[in-house]
């Protein structure tokens, strides 16, 4: 429990987890484990790396196979011989009878197991089938692949149904099995591992949810976590926020130590040496090429032949740990891994320390002079460009390159009557000011230049958007929790428009910018809520059971699109102003969120998770012809907004390693960074 609050962390980090109703997802694999069985298989193996929930799903066996099935989950036995096996493996078992097997009964004798215990057990379930989980049978008897075998070959012989979970390579000796292959929870299950066991305490804000799942790709236990981590940290506020996801990693690292330790243990010095590497490396888009990792243990002297590091990775791909996504490419199964080798360079040098500096292997020459030649000629086309590029005089349309933001006054730029003016300041974007460690409200033009902070609070502003006639609508935390405040386009005149305790969000103007859309948990549920334009006449206007959020005002003003989940995932949906009536635009098993208008009206820009990222989508305003604009799936793209000609949007991704803003043309051509800097930059809203 939460020191000075009144609720238990509801996130299990130490140990399976055996209430049903904290256990999300892995349908399908209780599916086949189900089906399996009643065709007659009897030795099912669910392999998976540490953690990834195999554990946790045994104790799930008894709730959907318990018609069936008298399941026994057993975990690991460390004897050393077969007979004493089965006696830990009797004694687990005896729940159904008056008394315990004895161990006499079973020294010496193994074949006491099926002919006197397994009798008189089924007898006592009353004939109902016996099902044996045993858990990390890779550990069993010591680790001892010869006793393992011998067991499982006695337990096969008497025809008694098996399940085993594994961690590693599979062997000969599973050779006849059916093997699942368990990875990470797809992205509902786990959005609902992190919403639901803190539902009625914690409320995440969509970017936290969004960084969560970078952060873990779905692997149950780091999300357990991290959430643990965030629960304690927010609990007292009652909502969590991006940034509270950035700040918690110091103390998910601290919980994760057991999880760092056990893939040491079980990691080869080469192993080792590979994953410091890596996580010493950010790559682009998050993958790393081989040839890149060879070159940095080579410029740090690190006596490792190309082919033990390609062996090394290999291993750490049947691992679970690695992803190969190419030929020689590579990125972490789970970003806070890499995060965590990142932040740890003790830790990294320790690995490192295992195998010797010495001389550069003759294997790792081979690298040097590609990557050499490779840098001469990015060096030489540097050259060339510096001496064709002047910087930008300023003169009318002149572009100036992205430049690193700097407070000015709110009030405008001062120019000299002989001065040409600087670009229009078009989009507004949230950026992270890292002194402050809060998102604040800047301005840019088009093409990245003249930015321009409206806001400097040491808490956050974000999501702005536009009114037709300039002014900006955005959510502030000044005031202890989420409000939806409204200012003019040079900052001045902040207002709190809506003045309630529950948090408020996404706020979208009415074309007229007479009435101001968004959503708020005031009822506690997010449903979508209008008001005008001062805060006054604050109206609720959906009402559903699950949540409904991020609305957005069509440009003719008869509709608002908007967020649902009331289908069981985020799906996009649109309502009629006049009698609100709502009508179903997606329909995929994926997340479907952030609908963003043509200035015609006649399309809607979107995110979805269809193709297993994060993508920018445009469909008709009825919801037919949904394509894929942006087709970058090593990243993650997200906040859609529309140039007021309708030819262009603007983004935000992280497919060059950071969270910069984009912009590219309808047709998916002339993709731009427009901020490239070190900072963060989110929420681009183009004005109308």
């Amino acid at each position: 429990m939460s020191k000075g609050v009144p609720f238990a962390n509801p996130y299990v980090i130490d140990k399976p987890v055996v209430a049903a109703s904290h256990f999300y997802g892995r349908l399908d694999l209780l599916a086949w484990i189900e089906s399996s069985l009643d065709k007659g298989q009897r030795l099912l193996v669910v392999q998976g790396p540490h953690r990834m929930g195999k554990s946790s799903l045994l104790h799930q066996l008894g709730v959907h196979l318990g018609s069936k099935y008298m399941v026994f989950p057993i975990g690991e036995m460390a004897e050393s011989g077969l007979d004493l096996l089965l006696w830990q493996i009797a004694l687990a078992m005896t729940g159904s009878l008056p008394e315990e097997p004895k161990r006499e009964d079973f020294e010496g004798q193994p074949s006491y197991f099926g002919e006197e215990f397994l009798p008189r057990l089924s007898k006592a379930v009353g004939g109902k089938s016996l099902l044996l989980a045993l858990d990390d049978f890779h550990l069993w008897g010591g680790g001892d692949s010869a006793l393992q075998a011998e067991l499982l070959s006695y337990l096969t012989s008497l025809n008694l149904p098996l399940l085993l979970t594994w961690e590693g390579p599979i062997g000969e000796m599973l050779s006849q099995a059916l093997i699942w292959r368990l990875g990470p929870l797809d992205r509902e299950e786990a959005e609902r591992l992190i919403t639901e066991p803190s539902a009625e305490i914690l409320d995440y804000d969509y970017e936290a949810q969004e960084r969560i799942l970078a952060l873990t790709s779905g692997h149950p236990y780091f999300v357990q976590l991290l959430c643990y981590a965030l629960f304690e940290r927010c609990v007292s506020k009652r909502w969590v926020l991006r940034q509270d996801v950035d700040e918690v990693v110091p103390e998910t690292v601290a919980l994760g130590e057991g999880y760092l330790e056990h893939l040491l243990a079980a990691s080869s010095p080469q192993e080792r040496v590979a994953l410091a590497a890596l996580g010493a490396m950010r790559g682009i888009h998050g993958l790393i090429l081989e040839e890149e990792v060879c070159y940095l243990l080579q410029r740090r002297r690190i006596r490792l032949s190309p082919e033990e590091l390609r062996v090394a990775l290999h291993r750490l791909v049947e691992r679970g740990l690695l992803v190969s996504m190419a030929p020689h490419t590579y990125r972490f199964q789970v970003e806070l891994l890499r995060v965590w080798l990142g932040k740890a360079g003790e830790f990294g040098r320790s690995l490192v320390g295992e195998v010797r500096p010495g001389k550069r292997g003759p294997g790792l020459q081979r690298f040097f002079w590609p990557v050499a030649a490779a840098l001469v000629v990015i060096l030489l086309f540097l050259w060339s460009m510096s001496s064709r590029w002047q910087p930008p005089s300023g003169g009318e349309g002149g572009q100036g390159g992205p430049v690193s933001p700097t407070p000015t006054s709110r009030a405008g730029i001062g120019v000299s009557p002989t001065e040409p003016l600087p670009p229009r300041q078009s989009i507004a974007y949230m950026f992270w000011e890292e002194e402050s460690g809060s998102w604040e409200i800047y301005l840019m033009a088009s093409d990245g230049s003249n930015r321009t902070p409206l806001t400097q609070n040491e808490v956050n502003d974000t999501g702005p958007s536009w009114s037709y006639d300039g002014r900006l609508v955005f959510v502030s935390e000044r005031d202890g929790n989420r409000e939806i405040y409204l200012m003019d386009a040079d900052g001045s005149k902040q207002v709190n428009l809506t003045r309630n305790p529950a948090p408020d969000s996404s706020p979208s103007f009415s074309p007229d910018g007479r009435r101001i859309v968004f959503a708020s948990r005031r009822d506690g549920n997010w449903e979508i809520y209008i008001m005008d334009a001062d805060g006054s006449d604050q109206a609720r206007v959906t009402f559903n059971e699950k949540p409904d959020y991020a609305p957005a005002w069509s440009p003719d003003g008869t509709r608002i699109a908007f967020v649902s989940e009331r289908d069981g995932n985020k799906e996009i949906y649109v309502m009629e102003t006049d009698d609100w009536e709502e009508t179903r635009l997606t329909h995929n098993e994926a997340t479907d969120t952030s609908p963003a208008w043509s200035p015609d009206g006649a399309k809607i820009a979107f995110e979805s998770y269809r193709d297993g990222d994060m993508e920018i989508y445009i469909m008709n305003a009825d919801g037919s012809g949904q394509r894929n604009l942006t087709n970058d799936h090593t990243a993650d793209d997200h906040g859609p907004s529309w140039s007021p000609d309708g030819s262009q949007i603007i983004y935000y991704s992280n497919r060059d390693g950071n969270w910069d803003i984009y912009r590219i043309g309808v047709d998916g051509t002339g993709r731009v960074n427009l901020t490239e800097s070190a900072e963060a930059e989110q929420g681009p809203a183009w004005r109308p």
